[in-house]
């Protein structure tokens, strides 16, 4: 095996993907299956707070806005720690 030829494929493979350039898109459907729902399932209250919560939850916006909190807390936390 070239070791050098190699190694110089994964620092490029490294660098084309920086940690924080994920694609989370790649891991749910923007396009359900569409079900034949009779007229009361479409118009049931309950459904349709079901999937205005469940489209708010997958939203990426929220994910990434989500994902900031919980960073700075963290940061916060290691910052500003607790005097004994």
């Amino acid at each position: 095996t070239d070791w050098d030829k190699a190694w110089s494929s994964y620092k490029t493979e490294t660098r084309r993907k920086p940690l924080f350039n994920f694609n989370m898109e790649q891991y749910v459907s923007r396009k359900p299956i569409h079900r034949n729902f009779s007229v009361t399932e479409e118009v049931d209250e309950f459904r349709k707070s079901e999937r205005a919560t469940l489209d708010a939850w997958t939203d990426p916006k929220f994910t990434y806005a989500g994902f900031s909190v919980i960073v700075c807390l963290f940061v916060y936390m290691v910052i500003n720690t607790p005097h004994a």
